[in-house]
């Protein structure tokens, strides 16, 4: 609203947004990677109609030498909002990833405002002391996810098409060796459809950490999702082989 009638200038109030709720953790020691899901509910407002609750899963996540911050809303195309300049991305090596292959870009203006710290807020030590707050809002009406990313190290990733399903983000590191998936909200898919040469039928609805163990065999973990056991055919039978054991 401060942007968009702009009469308070920069003294207006920010209360911190909705409370978050811790949904899920990870700690792999074996490959070094910790994460946390948190749930926040979001009121949306539509012109001549009701008022709806959307629930965001935002995942923060370390994982590859990289720094991920994971968007799963239960609606397609949420604003992503930034609160940083976006002139220190580039310097940083911050990536944005919505629909497309393709980098969103920081083509979006970037409003900087002062706010003072005197509102409801119990939490900052100087409620009296003003805070620069430069952000900026991008949306992309086809995203299902936003996926921020950028290296803490000297790994790279790139987000790729081969073996991730439509609306999924998939991010793959240089070496072919780690591999991250995130699927839209609630969707259930099979791991062997988006890692290569994975052998057994297990699903997922989570976000999927995997990597190609010493004996080059992917394994993986879930953040925000749960594994579904082994997914087994039913009523398939092998055509050739029972041929062959009637010929017997």
């Amino acid at each position: 609203m401060g942007v968009h009638l702009d009469l308070l200038g920069d003294d207006f109030k920010v209360e911190g947004g909705s409370e978050a709720n811790l949904l899920d953790s990870l700690n792999n020691k074996n490959i070094n990677s910790v994460g946390f899901t948190a749930i926040h509910l979001l009121t949306k407002y539509r012109v001549n109609e009701n008022m709806t609750t959307i629930a965001n899963h935002r995942s923060i996540l370390y994982f590859g030498d990289n720094f991920w911050v994971i968007d799963r809303p239960n609606e397609q195309g949420m604003v992503w909002l930034a609160n940083t300049p976006k002139e220190n991305w580039s310097e940083v090596g911050i990536h944005l990833y919505g629909s497309s292959q393709n980098d969103l870009g920081l083509d979006a203006q970037s409003v900087p405002r002062n706010i003072p710290q005197n509102s409801s807020r119990s939490d900052y030590p100087e409620p009296d002391k003003m805070l620069a707050n430069n952000w900026f809002a991008i949306q992309d009406d086809k995203a299902k996810t936003y996926v921020m990313t950028y290296p803490v190290n000297d790994e790279n990733f790139k987000k790729v098409s081969e073996n991730c399903p439509q609306e999924f983000q998939c991010f793959e590191n240089t070496a072919k060796n780690k591999r991250l998936v995130i699927s839209p909200q609630g969707v259930r898919y099979r791991v062997k459809d988006v890692l290569n040469r994975f052998s057994g039928y297990p699903e997922t609805d989570g976000i999927m950490l995997a990597w190609l163990n010493e004996k080059k065999i992917w394994e993986y973990d879930v953040l925000d999702g749960k594994t579904y056991g082994e997914f087994k055919k039913v009523n398939t039978i092998d055509l050739p082989a029972l041929r062959t054991l009637l010929l017997r």
